[in-house]
């Protein structure tokens, strides 16, 4: 891959460990770190005067959110797959762990809501392992964007050559 597209990943890479530091701020603030502040967050709280979160307020964030998710992981993935020092194995379980933990954070919310504060773990636990998912495939990825961009490919693999004329 000629060196500006591992550039242009790199660069494309540091916006989304800004993105990434921005959820993990805004999480903080929102809801907090403890399971009791998550659970005022969607329930809401008789001694602080908190509103929890309605159905429709869920949907609003749901739905951005799921497109957003779906469009990072599908990206992320795909420049994953070409990384060479990467072995498949890792690259599906990260592949698939990412939007999957992101589709069960959004989840988690309207198990909250609809079923109770039992879930309040769900949201924690699916928000932590897609941040660590999410880091991790933007580890990657600026490594191999950065450090290994001049490396020629593994032995044995031929790089296929496209003519203007096919």
């Amino acid at each position: 891959m000629a060196k500006q597209f591992h550039l242009i990943i790199a660069a494309y890479v540091l916006l989304m460990i800004l993105h990434l530091g921005t959820a993990l701020f805004l999480f903080g603030m929102k809801l907090g770190w403890s399971p009791d502040s998550i659970q005022s967050f969607y329930l809401g709280d008789n001694q602080t005067y908190a509103v929890g979160r309605s159905r429709l307020g869920l949907i609003e964030t749901a739905v951005p959110h799921l497109v957003s998710i779906a469009t990072t992981a599908f990206i992320l993935s795909h420049f994953l797959l070409f990384v060479p020092t990467v072995s498949t194995r890792t690259k599906l379980i990260i592949g698939a762990l990412f939007p999957i933990s992101g589709l069960a954070d959004i989840a988690a919310g309207f198990f909250i809501l609809y079923y109770g504060s039992g879930f309040v773990f769900l949201k924690f636990a699916s928000f932590i392992i897609f941040q660590l998912s999410y880091f991790v495939v933007l580890w990657i990825l600026l490594k191999a964007s950065l450090l290994e961009s001049g490396t020629p490919p593994k032995a044995g693999v031929v790089p296929k050559v496209i003519s203007p004329a096919s």
